[in-house]
């Protein structure tokens, strides 16, 4: 961790993955379940060489552009309850990490993130689980990965601070370096109307130890200048990592629509470009409705910029 921590805090840029989760699930003939999303597809052959394949070619847009790269195991939905229901291996976490090991086995410039998503819908903050409520039902979980070969846990995509907060504890208690991800408003608030500065403050205060930094996702890069432009610079510098989606929709419009509405490609290259510039993310990346080529386009701004060593 000790590598992937130094990059984050001396904020030079590491590039991580575009979509996935909602990228593999629209390839025909793959095993997706809709309650655990792409973990059955660990235990088929043809399944997991798509998913290799998905994440190998993140990896390789990294390498070619001479950018570290952090990778996340499909994890985010390998909570005990799904994968008891799913009739899955509770060796799910292990198994989704060794996959990502096995695209490098020597991790040369390569990390890997597992991820915790929360026990409902990310988008609907009304269904969140409570602190106390989170810390019981995610436990298992955070349990297993600690005993993975991750360099860092993300906690992702969380619509409510209360269940965000109970994760970290977790993290916190089982000693793993983690990051807290939200989906934000570009009223500048969480989903549960919690204004992203206090959500902050409130993760930055978990003990025994906070968090390697604030990450932000699911959320497209305009609306996230929006939402920042709200608040003092210093809550955008909090900002630890970023994967923009391609819709400017509001999450709830976003949530319902049937297919990705994309809008202006150069656009977001350019917003995700601006954030970096603004506010020096680390982290970088892409999230629903991106794929390679956002992925290349941002590495190679990234690379052309004059803030990258």
């Amino acid at each position: 961790m000790s590598e992937l921590f130094g990059l984050i805090r001396s904020r030079n840029i590491v590039l991580t993955e575009g979509a996935f989760f909602d990228r593999y699930k629209r390839i025909p003939g793959v095993k997706f379940d809709d309650f655990a999303g792409p973990g059955c597809g660990l235990y088929d052959q043809a399944s997991r060489q798509v998913i290799q394949e998905i994440h190998g070619e993140y990896l390789q847009i990294a390498r070619d552009h001479q950018l570290p790269a952090l990778l996340l195991a499909d994890t985010w939905r390998a909570n005990r309850e799904r994968t008891k229901k799913s009739g899955l291996p509770e060796t799910i976490n292990q198994d989704a990490v060794n996959l990502l090991l096995t695209l490098e086995p020597q991790k040369n410039n390569f990390f890997i993130a597992g991820q915790i998503g929360p026990r409902g819908d990310c988008y609907s903050p009304e269904v969140a689980l409570t602190r106390e409520e989170s810390r019981d039902f995610h436990e298992w979980q955070v349990r297993e990965l600690s005993q993975t070969k991750i360099d860092i846990l993300l906690i992702s995509t969380f619509p409510a601070l209360g269940e965000a907060q109970g994760v970290a504890d977790l993290a916190a208690k089982y000693s793993i370096p983690y990051l807290v991800s939200f989906v934000v408003r570009r009223a500048g608030t969480l989903l549960d109307g919690t204004p992203l500065d206090q959500a902050f403050r409130a993760i930055e205060a978990t003990q025994p130890a906070g968090p390697v930094g604030l990450y932000c996702n699911c959320t497209h890069p305009r609306n996230l200048l929006e939402a920042l432009a709200r608040y003092q610079p210093e809550v955008g510098l909090k900002i630890a990592g970023f994967q923009g989606n391609v819709s400017r929709l509001e999450p709830e419009e976003f949530a319902t629509s049937d297919t990705i509405q994309s809008d202006d490609f150069s656009d977001f290259i350019q917003a995700v470009l601006e954030l970096r510039k603004k506010y020096k993310i680390p982290i970088i990346g892409g999230c629903c409705g991106t794929d390679g080529k956002h992925l290349a386009h941002i590495a190679e701004g990234l690379k052309q910029s004059p803030d990258i060593d």
